[in-house]
């Protein structure tokens, strides 16, 4: 997995969560050393038992200007010439006698010769200086550090002499400030004295020289670290060995010659809140570690001007993980021990912020505390973030591998993985609330990603439903009473009581209004979500109105586009149906929406849906398809290119679609329920039943009466015709399961021209209504199913609305005469039209003599006779009786 790079801990602010915020400490130890006074005799250390012929001396030493200058001052020694060392005050020959301290032992030839250094008496005057002598067998060479640098290098051939004289069995007891037979005993102070039994190399000088040497390290035989006030000094290279005990001398009022100080103090009173690890240490800088508590791997080192660090500040630090914290002072070139506390894990939130791709860090949100949240400055990661939260509204594309530990998907957001992101996320959950769902889109050939999918779901109602994920057993369906599915071969609902749903096949968890079930989330736990072809079996048996429909169901934790899944499956009818609720006002039953997407143009019938329908199918919803005449039974296949999010109408980037189809949209009430019917044309359509039609599924409820067309034995909900012909009927069905009284309107009228009007006719009533203009056409029904109650008819606007009349054009006179016989006295060869009042052309000729009778007409009424010659036009009204 590709992981994120820290270059800086400030790039990331990280919440630390402490297990425990007061820490029991331990390892508290100031960087101490010893003064030696007038009249103390020194410090009997007991004898350097090893026999290895490397050595390594180390040690802080400080002289004040007049001690520096006695010669012959024994600081430290085991020597007995030819073996052991000693370090003293000496005149160095090559520096006009200057007294400086001399490093001396000799080495192994058979005439040992001398292997010596001298240090300058200005790096140890009145200052600290760390001083280290190293002989070594194998390189046969010596080694003089100052503060922890090389300060020069000779030969020892075969390493130093050793500790036992010849005869292998006689040492020389360790010696620290005494007398050396009658020399002057050392007046100064001394600090973090060792001695190996190695040879230190260069870079293990420079790393240690100034801090103490923490456990059992291989080689280290003395080390006196003065950390206590005792007569006797503990060796921390071996503390349970008291022969190696550094013991101040004289044994009697030794106190009165010797001193202990402070070089450096430990960080004192560590406390941590809200993240923020301080101390009362006043003075110093101070190393900040930080250990993970597995393996005491070191993860982050700092040293710091200040004596507090805020532990969310370190991005090095990952989620999950146990550690610890080391912190030490750094003081007149000293470092205390560490002073630690005891193990803490830490947290981290991040949420996403925008739209867009993951690894774009202005899209992120970093919090402290889940609550406040300021910008991020990274991408979180499975090392980086505790917790990711997508939220509502917002949409993720994942293009890059990516790690996660906790990845939630608020109800509404949305989070897109490209099928070449290598992407491990330990657990995703798609939430869902009454408003929305989560929805996961990926491009996987096979099930890869797992997660929790949830569905909220409302009691006292029945819910169509899908699985989204490979396994679920019929049980996750919880909420409800039972489970059943639809069988098309015998059109019963069969229970579904054992076993897993299928991907792909439609089940309803049954609710009713004496087990209404409960509302809350049906979960769809920790499973692989359905990805790539999901394949169900579709049949179609040749009896009972509901022939060939078949429940499937969206498998993806995605909408469907249903204009691509009808395209790939030519087996059914391009319309899918949904079962859902009606709204409140709608009276809260269930409806029937359709969706028709033959045309480029969806038709949607929504039929008062308590949500939006469009031609995207929501993430595990159940829908009903049909398969077509010929098969029996076919495959029915949805694919990951068919995929999708559900088009955002504040898209502004792509122009919308042209709609140049005629269509209408006509609905009918009870005041309480209502249904819907649309006819519309496309050139691609033909008159006759096909796949531009929707069958009408029936609500079969008493209380939703219903409106189709009609053709051959073929209820429509959704009539696609080649052409709208005007001055024609269009038969229009209607049933209703109780007597009422009703309404018809046409509420919704596109790309008709403007002089175009729609007349409604009862052909019960023997009643035309125009409902051009959103007029109501009211009327009352018994129980009936009928496809020829009503006729709908397209007209011309005539001109009855223009009414004009000109005598000085056209001589003419229009009347009724006593036959009630419509009579034109007029000009020879003058056009006439006759119009009723819906403007409805009724009759026309030509006048064949300038006197003439219409006998065509005997219903009584009001009419409009519109004459016009030479480019005139007049119009006259009539009343027959």
């Amino acid at each position: 997995m590709k992981k994120a790079s820290f270059p800086s801990r400030m790039l990331l602010i990280c919440l630390v969560v402490f297990l425990i915020n007061t820490f029991d400490l331990y390892a508290n130890e100031d960087f101490k050393g010893w003064e030696f006074k007038t009249g103390h005799t020194g410090m009997a250390c007991g004898n350097l038992t090893f026999t290895d012929h490397s050595l390594t001396i180390e040690f802080w030493i400080n002289m004040n200007q007049l001690a520096a200058t006695t010669e012959s001052t024994n600081v430290i020694e085991t020597f007995g010439d030819p073996y052991g060392f000693i370090i003293n005050i000496r005149k160095n020959s090559v520096n006009n006698n200057a007294l400086e301290l001399r490093l001396f032992a000799k080495d192994r030839q058979a005439t040992p010769g001398t292997v010596y250094f001298f240090i300058p008496a200005d790096k140890y005057t009145d200052r600290w200086a760390h001083i280290a002598f190293v002989i070594s067998e194998a390189d046969q060479k010596a080694y003089a550090y100052v503060n922890g640098v090389l300060y020069g290098t000779t030969n020892a051939v075969g390493g130093y002499y050793g500790n036992y004289k010849s005869d292998g069995t006689t040492t020389r007891a360790l010696n620290v400030g005494g007398a050396f037979w009658s020399s002057p005993k050392f007046i100064g102070k001394l600090a973090d004295l060792r001695i190996w039994s190695v040879a230190r190399s260069a870079q293990q000088i420079k790393d240690n020289y100034n801090k103490h040497i923490e456990g059992s390290v291989t080689g280290l035989f003395i080390n006196y670290k003065f950390l206590t006030y005792e007569r006797g000094i503990i060796n921390d290279a071996n503390p349970l060995v008291t022969t190696n005990k550094g013991w101040c001398n004289p044994s009697t009022n030794w106190s009165t010659y010797y001193a202990t100080e402070s070089l450096s103090v430990y960080a004192r009173n560590l406390s941590l809140s809200n993240g923020l690890l301080q101390w009362n240490t006043s003075a110093g800088a101070w190393e900040v570690a930080v250990f993970k508590v597995d393996d005491n791997t070191n993860v982050f080192t700092d040293t710091i001007a200040t004596n507090s660090i805020s532990l969310r500040d370190i991005a090095e630090l990952g989620v999950g993980l146990s550690y610890y914290t080391k912190v030490r002072t750094q003081n007149n070139g000293f470092y205390s021990n560490w002073v630690t506390t005891e193990n803490f894990s830490i947290d981290r939130y991040y949420r996403f912020s925008g739209n867009g791709a993951w690894n774009d860090p202005s899209n992120w949100e970093k919090s402290y505390d889940n609550v406040n949240w300021i910008g991020a400055d990274v991408v979180p990661s499975s090392a980086s973030a505790t917790a990711i939260t997508i939220q509502n509204g917002q949409s993720v594309v994942v293009n890059n591998d990516m790690t996660a530990n906790s990845v939630t998907v608020k109800a509404g957001g949305n989070l897109t993985l490209n099928e070449a992101a290598n992407v491990n996320i330990s657990s995703l959950t798609l939430e869902s609330n009454s408003g929305a769902t989560a929805t996961l889109l990926d491009n996987y050939s096979t099930p890869t990603i797992r997660a929790t999918v949830q569905q909220y779901v409302d009691a006292g109602r029945n819910w169509y439903v899908s699985s989204p994920v490979s396994v679920a057993s019929y049980t996750v369906l919880d909420k409800g009473t039972s489970v059943v599915e639809f069988n098309e071969v015998t059109k019963n609902w069969d229970p579904v009581a054992s076993g897993n749903l299928t991907p792909g096949k439609g089940y309803i968890q049954v609710a009713s209004a004496s087990q209404p079930g409960s509302s809350g989330t049906i979960v769809f736990a920790d499973k692989l979500t359905n990805s790539g072809d999901i394949t169900v079996q579709l049949t179609r048996t040749e009896s009972g109105s509901s022939r060939g429909f078949n429940l499937v169901g969206n498998p993806y934790p995605s909408y469907l586009d249903w204009s691509k899944v009808a395209a790939a499956n030519p087996n059914v009818l391009p319309t899918a149906w949904f079962r859902t609720k009606k709204t409140v006002e709608a009276g809260g039953g269930y409806t029937f929406a359709t969706v028709n997407v033959k045309n480029e143009t969806p038709i949607i019938v929504n039929g008062d849906a308590n949500t939006a329908i469009t031609n995207y199918i929501p993430p595990m919803q159940a829908y009903w398809v049909r398969l077509v005449e010929n098969p029996v039974s076919n495959n029915f296949t949805v694919t990951n290119a068919m995929r999708d999010y559900p088009d955002n109408t504040e898209n502004k980037l792509k122009s919308p679609r042209q709609n140049n189809i005629k269509m209408i949209r006509l609905q009918v009430s009870n005041g309480n329920s209502t249904d819907e019917t649309v006819l519309y044309s496309t050139s691609a359509a033909s008159d006759s039943y096909d796949r531009y039609d929707s069958p009408k599924m029936s609500n079969t409820s008493p209380s939703v009466p219903e409106i189709f067309t009609q053709i051959g034995s073929e209820k429509l909900v959704i009539n696609g015709m080649n052409e709208i012909k005007y001055d024609t009927e269009i038969p229009l069905g209607f049933s209703t399961l109780q007597a009422d009284d009703f309404s018809i309107r046409a509420f919704e009228l596109n790309n008709f021209d403007s002089n175009t009007i729609i007349v409604l006719k009862d052909n019960d009533l023997k009643t035309e209504q125009d409902l051009t203009n959103g007029t109501t056409y009211n009327f009352k029904s018994g129980i009936t199913n009928t496809a020829y109650r009503f006729s709908l008819i397209f007209r011309v606007k005539g001109t009855t609305t223009e009414v004009t009349n000109s005598p000085d054009k056209i001589d003419a006179r229009v009347f009724v005469n006593t036959q009630n016989q419509i009579t034109i006295v007029g000009p020879e060869k003058c056009i006439y039209r006759v119009y009723n009042t819906l403007g409805q052309k009724q009759l026309d000729g030509i006048l064949k003599s300038t006197n003439q009778c219409i006998d065509k007409l005997n219903v009584s009424g009001v009419y409009f006779v519109e004459l016009s010659t030479n480019g005139h036009r007049k119009t006259i009204k009539v009343v027959i009786h």
